[in-house]
């Protein structure tokens, strides 16, 4: 077996482990993978999924470094597979970190080489990721057309759960421009779809959108039966970040109906999440700071 060969199996093997949810293997094995082999391509990607475990890890720092790392690499990655998977990593994180200029530059880069691949897959998920960062910064008109677009991508390519993300996304730009009733619409529509394919994390979400949107036209038993159940899915889940916004929700539902005592509980909730969502997402941006000054 060639050294190539044994970097390659190494490769696989923490992929492996990343997709296992065994983040500490993962990252452990993929970042002394990245310090040793001499090949491009499989020390980028390295990097990119030790990022991703370092991220789900809670280890922000060191996902930053890789991804620092892994974009230092990519002049030099010359397989166009190779670069969607890494720029795919890339993007994620900094979308979820919320450093969006970043997290839009990554996208762009994914999207120009998922053309390259001519793949629908590569695509249906360049598009939507992209059309859902612009969405996220106010760019409606851009992440409208491209969501439109990549509709054809993603149908080709048999992505049913982009599919109905990129309804979700429609709908919530639908909602943003005030065409609500289209929005209510179009989630009702959704739900169904959702349940039926067993999204499950996708149909809470479309609770609370739905929610959100019947909450604009005074519809406010109706807001509330799906804030809740948005609400309890999120409980169940630990989902922070939606639990945060069914609890906001749930809030206005309750001081509309003069129920000032669930509006106060629902709001001190608010109101915790809040808090604890701003002082992580300052942790993380010191993070990316500290990572662009320094290495692993």
């Amino acid at each position: 077996m060639s050294q190539k060969e044994r970097d390659l199996y190494q490769l696989i093997k923490g992929h492996f482990y990343y997709i296992e949810g065994k983040h500490n293997e993962a990252k452990t094995l993929l970042s002394d993978l990245a310090k040793s082999t001499n090949n491009s391509n499989i020390q980028a990607r390295a990097y990119s999924i030790a990022a991703a475990s370092a991220w789900t890890l809670g280890k922000a720092i060191d996902s930053f470094i890789y991804i620092k790392k892994a974009n230092e690499l990519l002049p030099k990655v010359n397989d166009n597979d190779y670069r969607v998977r890494i720029l795919q990593n890339i993007s994620s994180i900094y979308k979820d970190a919320e450093l969006y200029e970043y997290a839009l530059e990554s996208s762009r880069q994914l999207k120009l080489e998922a053309e390259k691949t001519r793949k629908n897959t590569d695509r249906c998920v360049a598009n939507y990721e992209l059309a859902s960062i612009e969405r996220k910064v106010g760019f409606y008109d851009l992440a409208l057309d491209r969501l439109l677009k990549s509709i054809k991508y993603c149908e080709k390519a048999k992505m049913t759960m982009f599919l109905l993300g990129i309804d979700d996304e429609i709908a919530r730009i639908e909602g943003e421009q005030g065409n609500v009733a289209s929005a209510i619409a179009r989630l009702r529509n959704l739900i169904p779809k959702a349940e039926e394919y067993g999204w499950d994390m996708g149909a809470y979400i479309v609770y609370i959108n739905l929610s959100k949107q019947l909450l604009k036209t005074e519809s406010y038993e109706e807001a509330e039966a799906y804030a809740l159940e948005g609400f309890n899915m999120s409980s169940y889940r630990k989902d922070k970040k939606r639990l945060q916004n069914a609890s906001g929700i749930l809030a206005e539902v309750y001081s509309a109906l003069e129920e000032n005592d669930k509006a106060l509980k629902y709001f001190r909730i608010y109101r915790r999440l809040s808090n604890e969502r701003e002082i992580k997402l300052r942790q993380r941006k010191l993070a990316f700071d500290t990572a662009n000054t320094r290495g692993l």
